[in-house]
């Protein structure tokens, strides 16, 4: 895998967001591990001064920043104009370049909701939506097809943040959901799990064969490291930035 394509989420650095730490205080840490691209947790903000901070220390340092917002876009029909546009707002401060949320539910999905998100999107230049797999119901193969058709069908970019574990943890197969979505998916967020606790892993601990998955992928999806990683987080991921390598 080339390293251009491995991303970075900072879910890595759980331990050390507990103990008081900021995201701008890992970028240049990622950079030295050869890591060019973050993900920024929008739940990790402890106030909105942090996304210029943030766009300009990863300017200084030439990365690039994604931004993922835990929320349901669909949780019925679209979720409050208002709370989508604020999360396009802390996207364009932070100068992302890709923005990802949860999918939630089709079966209320309408052409007015599609043409608000449309000019939403193109209000705050965003180019790309990636949709997330979440731990609910909603969260099938056949459900975000759905919805990322019918974005598509009204000439939205979308596609799909395939996240590893939360297939596990809703009882479905990894491997399969793959197969079904691959078409679909421009980004994977990694994450082990064992089936039986839903205890997140290093990559190759848990009961998900995370190397055959990555296989049903082309390498050019861009792919990333979302689990936390302990007490001493930068070795032990340099361990398994290592192990993906090698794969």
């Amino acid at each position: 895998m080339e390293d251009k394509n491995l991303i970075m989420n900072t879910y890595v650095f759980e331990e050390l967001m507990k103990q008081g730490q900021f995201q701008i205080e890992w970028l240049e840490k990622i950079k030295n591990l050869g890591i060019q691209t973050v993900e920024i947790r929008r739940e990790y903000l402890r106030d909105t001064e942090e996304l210029t901070k943030l766009k300009e220390k990863a300017e200084e340092l030439d990365m690039t920043l994604f931004f993922a917002v835990p929320d349901v876009l669909f949780p019925g029909v679209l979720m409050s104009k208002e709370t989508l546009r604020q999360y396009f707002e802390e996207y364009s401060t932070l100068g992302a370049k890709q923005f990802k949320i949860v999918a939630g539910y089709d079966e209320d999905l309408n052409d007015v909701d599609i043409e608000i998100l449309k000019s939403l999107m193109t209000e705050y230049g965003i180019l790309h939506l990636t949709l997330e797999n979440d731990q609910e119901d909603y969260s099938t193969p056949e459900k975000i097809k759905g919805i990322l058709g019918k974005l598509k069908d009204a000439g939205i970019n979308a596609g799909m943040t395939f996240d590893t574990g939360n297939f596990l943890a809703t009882g479905q197969s990894p491997l399969e959901s793959a197969k079904a979505l691959k078409d679909d998916v421009t980004f994977i967020h990694m994450k082990n799990i064992k089936t039986d606790t839903k205890e997140m892993t290093l990559i190759d601990e848990g009961d998900i064969n995370m190397f055959d998955l990555l296989a049903v992928f082309s390498e050019d999806v861009k792919r990333a490291i979302e689990y936390p990683c302990g007490d001493n987080p930068f070795e032990t991921v340099k361990g398994e930035i290592e192990k993906l390598k090698k794969k």
